[in-house]
């Protein structure tokens, strides 16, 4: 069972929580919807619910397949200038993996990893940053003292469990 709750505080700040029996999550969105939907289209609202009804990121192809099974059927230029404008609204998160493929994903509010299954090209979320829990100092991985660290990706690569028990 599922209950959505939005929360209206000034006109452009959203808080969505999303309660499942086993999960909690918030979505804090600071006037994106508002913004991003100032052309509301079937389009966009349908590709945010995919996004939002998705286990793990998507590829601009597996949205292009979901909106497709609701008898959408946009272009996919259509689809890439839309996630562009909801990364540029810090709305949703692109994972680049060394396949070349993008992949999407409501942003969570937090820093976290992901890992990449080379079998099925699943990307799995990770539930934090184990850089920064761990404490582990990149700093000391730097060629000089005057270099600084504004960010960093990190994805690990390898076979799933479903892959593996093929």
């Amino acid at each position: 069972m599922f209950i959505i709750v939005f929360i209206y505080r000034g006109n452009t700040r959203f808080v969505s929580i999303l309660l499942n029996a086993t999960r909690l999550r918030l979505w804090y969105w600071a006037g994106i919807v508002t913004e991003m939907l100032e052309r509301k289209t079937t389009i966009s609202t349908e590709v945010l619910h995919v996004l939002e009804g998705a286990s793990s990121p998507l590829s601009v192809a597996q949205i292009m397949e979901s909106l497709d099974e609701k008898g959408l059927r946009p272009n996919k230029t259509t689809v890439y200038r839309l996630m562009e404008k909801l990364i540029g609204k810090k709305a949703v998160s692109e994972i680049s993996v060394r396949n070349g493929t993008a992949y999407y994903e409501l942003s969570k509010g937090h820093h976290h990893h992901h890992f990449v299954c080379n079998e099925c090209e699943t990307v799995f979320c990770l539930d934090s940053c184990h850089v920064e829990s761990h404490g582990i100092n990149l700093s000391a991985l730097l060629p000089y003292k005057g270099f600084q660290i504004q960010s960093h990706d990190f994805n690990l690569y390898g076979v799933c469990e479903p892959c593996l028990s093929r």
